[in-house]
């Protein structure tokens, strides 16, 4: 850079960094489009077994970026902080189904850790889980669990955030 500004007034030196800046592409989906799952959901509300979910208080968005999904509670000022870290990926041959691997960990962290587990409000056990996509649209998602231990299924209703 010390260079190039000896060969440039400063003036246009900033200009034409500037404009090399705007210019640059830039990467907003890491790994493409992911499918529609790219970006930021809410979860409105949770049914189980049809009947609403009394005790969500709708706080808790999922971001979806490349094959990492993390759940966030937030607040009405949109404060967020993070923690339920997992991975994700489609089942095989089938995009009707997403897999949630919740079996992570680190050198500080034990598998099981809460730091990568699905929020308790989910009622998502950690490990490796199944969703149907219900429905998956530019601004709405619909997703359900089957809980295989109590037969219970879970339906979740998302909108684009």
């Amino acid at each position: 850079m010390k260079r190039l500004s000896t060969f440039l007034p400063r003036p246009l030196f900033g200009l034409l960094l500037v404009i090399t800046l705007l210019v640059t592409p830039s990467c907003t989906h890491n790994g493409g489009d992911l499918d529609g799952l790219f970006g930021t959901w809410h979860l409105d509300r949770i049914t189980i077994d049809g009947q609403p979910d009394k005790a969500y208080d709708g706080t808790i968005i999922w971001k979806f970026q490349f094959d990492v999904v993390a759940m966030m509670p937030t607040d009405d000022a949109q404060h967020q902080r993070f923690e339920g870290w997992g991975t994700w990926s489609f089942a095989p041959d089938d995009h009707k189904v997403l897999l949630l691997h919740y079996i992570h960990y680190d050198d500080k962290r034990e598998p099981g850790d809460p730091f990568y587990s699905p929020l308790p409000a989910t009622h998502l056990p950690a490990g490796e889980l199944a969703l149907d996509i219900d429905h998956l649209g530019s601004s709405g998602m619909q997703l359900t669990y089957h809980d295989p231990s109590t037969s219970t299924a879970y339906t979740y209703y998302f909108t684009k955030w």
